[in-house]
């Protein structure tokens, strides 16, 4: 959609080079419009809300996956 978030994971120790995912213990920074986006936002926003209320659905009914068909 265009947007780069920044600093999503972090050198922990850089002796041994072990990276960490940042779960908030770094500041991340998220820059909108940084590059030229490769699906437009309104859909990329209903695509996470449909991914939402698939996830919510499997939690309510205790599944693991959908299914392919």
């Amino acid at each position: 959609m265009g947007d780069a978030l920044c600093q999503k994971s972090y050198v922990a120790d850089f002796l041994s080079g072990r990276t960490v995912k940042n779960k908030g213990e770094i500041e991340q920074v998220l820059i909108k419009e940084n590059h030229e986006a490769i699906i437009p936002k309104h859909l990329w926003k209903a695509v996470q809300l449909k991914l939402k209320r698939r996830r919510e659905y499997m939690a309510k009914h205790g599944l693991r996956t959908l299914g392919r068909y």
